[in-house]
């Protein structure tokens, strides 16, 4: 069963990670160490802090969470966890110091969703690279556009796209006021009122400045630092069920699939 990892955890790292996993392929996750994602409710980039987290029936687990439900395993190399969960046909996710020892060698193709992550990996990336982030990144193979009217299509270089223009997005952002551990009081896809109570950091209190619906909201328990976006609002109700994955991330999803099945078909010509 042909390997693949993906760096990241959000939205379109988590759409991949389960559409690629159902098409056959075997998934590993580099994770950044702690994730201020504000859809972690819907993705995979709580598993670390977690020690794990299941999408869709796709079970998603961290090292030392294996290490802590199988002492008999402490001495386990991280290569042996990843080829054991890899077997099991569950999700391996690795934090970024795990991912100086894994063997990139047993991999077909990097998945780059998490541009940050994937430039300060302290481990040389010799695989073919799919992006499918909004800026270019220089060692992509394949781009898969990730917004506007070409959203899921692949980039290839024998082929002409117009520039992708940056979408201006209709979301309003509440930041910390200080440092201190977030405690959420609302879920996302709640509505607020104006001047009510949605968490507490620290020991400061934090109000909504308008009445809408919350789209996103960090994991309660971390420590955050001042002007750190803790939540995402809109004054629209949200189509769809703001708890599942978005459609447009299995469109870009879809992308990755059919680009990882060009580049074996062109290798098998």
């Amino acid at each position: 069963m042909k390997k693949l990892l993906i760096i990241g955890t959000n939205d379109i790292a988590t759409a991949c990670a389960t559409r690629l996993y159902r098409a056959g392929f075997s998934i590993c996750i580099i994770s950044r160490d702690i994730s201020f994602d504000l859809n972690s409710f819907r993705n995979f980039s709580v598993t670390l802090k977690n020690g794990s987290k299941t999408i869709e029936n796709i079970k998603a687990i961290s090292f030392a969470d294996f290490i802590f439900h199988n002492t008999e395993s402490a001495n386990l190399s991280i290569n042996h966890f990843v080829d054991f969960v890899l077997q099991d046909r569950q999700i391996p996710v690795l934090s970024k110091d795990d991912s100086k020892s894994i063997n990139l060698s047993k991999f077909e193709f990097c998945i780059n969703c998490d541009d940050d992550l994937f430039n300060n990996l302290e481990v040389s990336i010799n695989l073919p690279v799919i992006s499918c982030t909004k800026t270019e990144i220089i060692q992509a193979d394949y781009k898969v556009i990730s917004q506007g009217e070409h959203l899921g299509r692949v980039k290839y270089p024998f082929l002409d796209f117009p520039e992708v223009e940056n979408e201006i997005e209709d979301t309003l952002f509440i930041k910390s006021l200080e440092e201190g551990i977030f405690i959420a009081e609302k879920a996302a896809g709640e509505k607020v009122i104006k001047d009510e109570k949605i968490a507490t950091v620290g020991n400061i209190e934090v109000y909504s400045g308008f009445t809408g619906y919350i789209t996103g909201v960090i994991s309660s328990g971390l420590i955050v630092s001042k002007d750190l976006k803790i939540f995402s609002l809109s004054h629209n109700k949200p189509k769809g069920d703001i708890l599942q994955l978005p459609a447009e991330t299995f469109a870009i999803a879809g992308g990755v699939l059919e680009a990882v099945l060009f580049h074996n078909n062109l290798n098998e010509k």
